[in-house]
C-alpha cells in the first residue's frame, strides 16, 4: 500500500487530482485522530484536517522526500488544529464530549458522573495539547489512531524501540500533568533538554 507512495506525491506535485485524492483517502483517518486528540470536537477537527488537505496540496512542491508524507502532512494537521485553539477565545463553551456509554444499559448515569467524566475528559485533551510534539504524536498514534509500534517507527522515521521510549516518557508525563491538575499544583513536570 505504502509502496506506491512517492509516485502518488510525484503524480500529484504534477497537479493529478486523482493522485491527491488517493493520498486524502489514505490519510484522512490518520488525520481525523491527530486533530481529535487536538480539539477534541469532531467538527472542529474536520475543518483543521480539511484545512491541512488544502496547505498540503499548495505545499507539496515543498516536500523533498515523497516518503516522508505521513509525517510532513501530520504536522501540518497539528499545526492548522493548533491555530483553531489559538483562534478560539475558549478552549470550550460548556461544551461536553459524548460520554462513553452502552446505550443498552439499564441505568444511565447521574448529572454528577456525567459532569466528572466530561472533566476528567477535558483534563486528558488539556494535558495532551500541552505535551511537547514528539510526546503527543505517539499517544496520538498509539491511543486514539490505535497504530502499532511498527507502524509508529515507520511514520516516524525511527526504530522500533525509540517509540517504545518516546511512549513510555509521554505517557509517565501525562500522568505528572494530570496529577497536576488534580493537586491544583504550578510545579513544572516538564523535563529539562538535556534529561529528555
Amino acid at each position: 500500500m505504502t509502496d506506491d507512495l512517492p509516485d502518488l506525491v510525484a503524480k500529484a506535485r504534477l497537479g493529478d487530482r486523482a493522485s491527491f485524492s488517493m493520498l486524502v483517502e489514505r490519510h484522512r483517518r490518520l488525520a481525523a485522530g491527530v486533530a481529535y486528540g487536538i480539539l477534541g470536537d469532531v467538527h472542529l477537527s474536520a475543518d483543521a484536517v480539511q484545512d491541512a488537505f488544502v496547505k498540503a496540496w499548495q505545499g507539496l512542491d515543498k516536500l523533498r522526500d515523497a516518503s516522508r508524507f505521513p509525517p510532513w502532512f501530520l504536522q501540518i494537521v497539528r499545526t492548522s488544529a493548533i491555530d483553531i485553539v489559538r483562534r478560539r477565545t475558549r478552549w470550550h463553551r460548556n461544551e461536553f464530549p459524548l460520554l462513553d456509554s452502552d446505550p443498552g444499559e439499564d441505568s444511565a448515569p447521574s448529572p454528577e458522573d456525567r459532569m466528572q467524566s466530561a472533566e476528567r475528559s477535558v483534563a486528558i485533551r488539556r494535558a495532551i495539547a500541552s505535551l511537547p510534539a514528539e510526546y503527543r504524536e505517539v499517544i496520538l498514534l498509539k491511543h486514539a489512531e490505535k497504530r502499532s509500534y511498527r507502524e509508529i517507527a515507520r511514520l516516524q522515521r525511527t526504530t522500533v524501540k525509540a517509540v517504545e521510549a518516546r511512549l513510555y516518557r509521554a505517557r509517565q508525563l501525562l500522568g505528572k500533568l494530570l496529577k497536576r491538575e488534580e493537586d491544583g499544583s504550578k510545579e513544572n513536570v516538564f523535563p529539562e533538554e538535556g534529561e529528555r
